[in-house]
């Protein structure tokens, strides 16, 4: 299997993005979501990996809520 760039970028986005609503940081949410939207294709697998990243986190913890931050 190869890894394509927008794979990458899309990865990295969805992480970032992740960053930004754990740290309750609307310029990084921002800045992340428009790394993400520099095309359709990256758009959607950002929002993938953002999707299963929450997933796994909610399922590590019950407790977990995006408008806390994970660590103190």
């Amino acid at each position: 299997m190869t890894t394509s760039t927008e794979q990458i970028a899309s990865e990295k986005a969805a992480v970032d993005l992740m960053r930004g609503y754990l740290a309750a940081d609307p310029e990084a949410i921002a800045a992340a979501a428009a790394a993400g939207a520099v095309c359709p294709t990256t758009a959607a697998y950002m929002r993938q990996q953002a999707s299963g990243l929450l997933t796994e986190a909610v399922l590590a913890d019950l407790g977990f809520s995006p408008y806390r931050r994970a660590m103190v």
